[in-house]
């Protein structure tokens, strides 16, 4: 599936949300004003979330549960009441991400293994720039400026961190 080029405002719930689904791209949209997720993928596989933006919603820009092999480039999130992406996947890429005044970052829990999180620009949160909570991850090369809490946070085994900068 395919799903570019749309402009999703005040909706009731979430601006996208697609489950048991693979090979999908979501790409070009502009999601703003929703009352949960901006955009939701749940048991989906090789699929690509870029150039969206995600603004002002309630909960959490992009949420991923329980996803493999999907990227998410070149996104922008400002002002989301939680995290600009949140996920529980398995080989994830997270690259070149802007995230704005977020309450949090990029956050990767439960179950999460070979993330790759490089290239992303992280301003103004309150709580954390990454939370990688994985194995067999790499960080590196991302930038977190003006976050009131801890810069990088990692946990989990095998995982290489490097060229990150952090004020």
């Amino acid at each position: 599936c395919t799903l570019s080029g749309n402009l999703i405002t005040d909706g009731t719930y979430y601006g996208i949300t697609l489950t048991d689904t693979d090979d999908c791209v979501i790409s070009d949209n502009q999601i703003s004003g929703h009352k949960h997720y901006g955009i939701s993928l749940t048991n989906a596989e090789d699929c690509t979330l870029s150039g969206n933006l995600v603004i002002d919603t309630d909960n959490h820009g992009i949420a991923l549960t329980n996803t493999e092999n999907c990227a998410v480039i070149e996104n922008s999130f400002t002002t989301n009441a939680f995290a600009g992406l949140a996920s529980e996947s398995r080989s994830l890429e997270i690259r070149n991400n802007n995230i704005l005044d977020c309450r949090y970052g990029i956050g990767t829990e439960n179950n999460c293994s070979k993330v790759t999180a490089i290239g992303n620009q992280i301003f103004g949160v309150q709580y954390w720039g990454l939370s990688i909570q994985a194995d067999q991850s790499t960080i590196s090369q991302n930038r977190v400026e003006s976050s009131d809490g801890k810069g990088i946070i990692v946990h989990g085994n095998e995982n290489t961190i490097h060229e990150n900068y952090i004020a």
